[in-house]
Parts: structure tokens; C-alpha cells; sequence
């Protein structure tokens, strides 16, 4: 189990520090953080879409979001 206190419901995203980033979809995924042009961006494994962390502070809601990983045992 994963406790993240910050959510942005127009992104999707939830985290509690900003090293550890998840898009809530169906599976949650983490965001790897990146330096792009000077600012901090968070793109998805594979992805090329980019997501600034300042579009993400400008939806933020303190918010606490639980997340359950489903292990495969």
C-alpha cells in the first residue's frame, strides 16, 4: 500500500513528494521526473508526452489517495 497526499483530478496524478509520481489509470504508473529546456517535466515509461510539474501544481488538491499494488504471489 501506497499513502500520496496531493491529487490533481484534470491530470489524473497523485503524489506525496515530488520524486514519486503516479497517473492513475486502470494500473497506477509511476512518472520518471526529467529536466526539459531548465523545468522539471514527468513523463511515463515509453511515452514522449511531457507534463510540467508546474501544470501540475496549478489543479492541486490536498487530497489523500491510497493506492493497493497487486502483487503476483
Amino acid at each position: 500500500m501506497l499513502l500520496l497526499k496531493y491529487y490533481n483530478p484534470v491530470y489524473q496524478i497523485a503524489f506525496s513528494n515530488w520524486k514519486e509520481m503516479y497517473l492513475l489509470n486502470k494500473e497506477p504508473i509511476l512518472l520518471i521526473p526529467e529536466l526539459y529546456q531548465g523545468k522539471l517535466v514527468y513523463r511515463a515509461r515509453g511515452s514522449a508526452k511531457r507534463i510540467s510539474y508546474t501544470s501540475i501544481k496549478k489543479g492541486l488538491l490536498k487530497k489523500e489517495v491510497l493506492i493497493n499494488f497487486n502483487l503476483p504471489f
